[in-house]
């Protein structure tokens, strides 16, 4: 990597992949995450394969506490529809 490029990482004036943010950390020795430590936690996570299939997040705590809020509403959800589906077996296997 350039001086150059890594300057306008500094700056912001670029974005950057989290590969290139995984070499760089490895370059100073430290974890990918202190890389991004600024006032906010930041998460990352990168998921799929070591090819060209793969999907990056990133978000703030407060992103990401809405995020889980969402995940929990449909954890209710889901729960209620298997309770629901339960009654009715239970239902159905009494009436034969």
């Amino acid at each position: 990597m350039s001086t150059t490029g890594y300057a306008k990482i500094e700056r912001g004036q670029t974005n950057v992949s989290v590969e290139k943010l995984k070499q760089i950390a490895q370059v100073f020795n430290v974890n990918v995450a202190q890389l991004l430590d600024d006032d906010e936690r930041f998460v990352i996570c990168s998921i799929g394969d070591n090819h060209s299939n793969y999907s990056n997040y990133f978000g703030a705590n407060e992103k990401l506490a809405i995020e889980n809020e969402k995940l929990k509403e449909l954890l209710a959800a889901k729960d209620n529809e298997i309770e629901a589906l339960k009654k009715v077996i239970s239902l159905l296997e009494n009436k034969e």
